[in-house]
């Protein structure tokens, strides 16, 4: 089914009447071991056309929470779906000089 568990903790600290209390509470996150490139890829090839492509991603995509597979695996929500750019055209600053996302990877 491509599932992956995640687990760990959470921990909070309250001031009460006693004294300090502690809260340690198990977490678990399931995701899908699809990339969101990949199902980008299998919606592209699923839609009769262009327009119901862009309406499949931003039905499945967007509002979808998505892992960085980089660093410390943070998460992302998607907002929303850019289909004018790519890695070639978006630039951002980086140590001083605009390059583009393509030359940065």
């Amino acid at each position: 089914m491509n599932l992956e568990v995640l687990h760990g903790f959470r921990a909070s600290v309250q001031m009460t009447e006693s004294g300090l209390t502690v809260a340690i509470d198990s977490l678990f996150r399931f995701l899908s071991t699809v990339s969101c490139l990949d199902k980008i890829n299998e919606l592209k090839r699923q839609a009769p056309s262009e327009a119901k492509f862009k309406a499949l991603v931003e039905e499945q995509v967007v509002g979808s929470s998505v892992v960085a597979d980089w660093g410390n695996k943070r998460t992302y929500i998607v907002n929303g779906i850019d289909f004018t750019s790519n890695p070639v055209s978006k630039t951002f600053c980086y140590n001083g000089e605009e390059i583009s996302v393509a030359q940065y990877m």
